[in-house]
């Protein structure tokens, strides 16, 4: 079975959920507010390249209102209170101060550049590491083509979060076999917060995804992990699952 990047993501938050999802069940994000903050972040992103380019900044507001109707008829389960909630937790301000201060900092050309698609969700895979994936974006910057994926949490002080640079070193693997060229760096997209960061892809980091890649493997092939203990546990949809002891629960699958 060829492992995906989001395999990797998931295994990184939490190796069990692979496990969980690996054998049928369903992780049910689209029911959660958090979940809907996330589609709706996502598609606003994709605007941004165009609202700077035309100096519409403005209108990120009524852009988000018209994602979030879109959003209402193509998930017909969700209540509108629901993505109600969902938009009043997007701070369109901190966004636009954001995306202002960049361009202040790196002048609009440059801004555009970076976050500009060459390719957006290319589909990608390598028969030598016998892995897929699917960046948000490539980004072509003076020949180089570089993976940029988006994000809708919280972003870290400085740099980028462990999981986001060994999702984008499993990327750059894709990228450098199927467009036979070195990549070494990546980009972020911080949503939320209208914040875009530039992170530099290390061999260590590359070989970190490929380890990786392989307990994932495992995990998939049916070695059940040990359970973390991480402060999102309590709202994971497979806490009862996980709270059945292990060898019974081996036994269940």
């Amino acid at each position: 079975m060829t492992i995906r990047v989001s395999d990797l993501v998931l295994y990184l938050s939490c190796p069990r959920q692979v496990y969980f999802v690996s054998r049928g069940h369903k992780l049910n994000e689209a029911t959660a507010t958090r979940y809907i903050e996330h589609l709706l972040l996502k598609e606003l992103a994709y605007k941004f390249p165009l609202l700077i380019k035309n100096d519409n900044l403005c209108k990120l507001s009524t852009h988000l209102s018209s994602i979030a109707s879109d959003a209402q008829g193509e998930l017909g389960a969700i209540e509108k209170s629901q993505i109600i909630g969902a938009v009043s937790n997007i701070n369109v301000d901190d966004i636009v101060a954001g995306i202002e201060n960049l361009i202040d900092a790196l002048g609009r050309d440059v801004l555009l550049q970076r976050i500009t698609p060459w390719e957006k969700e290319y589909q990608m895979h390598s028969d030598h590491f016998d892995m897929s994936g699917r960046p948000d974006k490539l980004v072509l910057i003076d020949g180089e083509i570089i993976p940029s994926i988006i994000k809708t949490g919280n972003k870290p002080e400085y740099g980028a979060w462990k999981d986001e640079r060994i999702q984008l070193a499993a990327y750059a693997l894709l990228i450098e076999e199927t467009f036979n060229c070195p990549v070494s760096r990546g980009l972020i997209e911080y949503a939320r917060h209208g914040e875009f960061r530039d992170v530099g892809i290390k061999q260590a980091d590359k070989k970190m995804a490929l380890r990786i890649k392989d307990r994932t493997q495992k995990v998939i092939d049916g070695t059940l992990p040990g359970k973390p203990r991480k402060v999102l546990c309590e709202s994971c949809v497979f806490i009862d699952l996980c709270n059945v002891k292990k060898s019974l629960l081996s036994r269940l699958f």
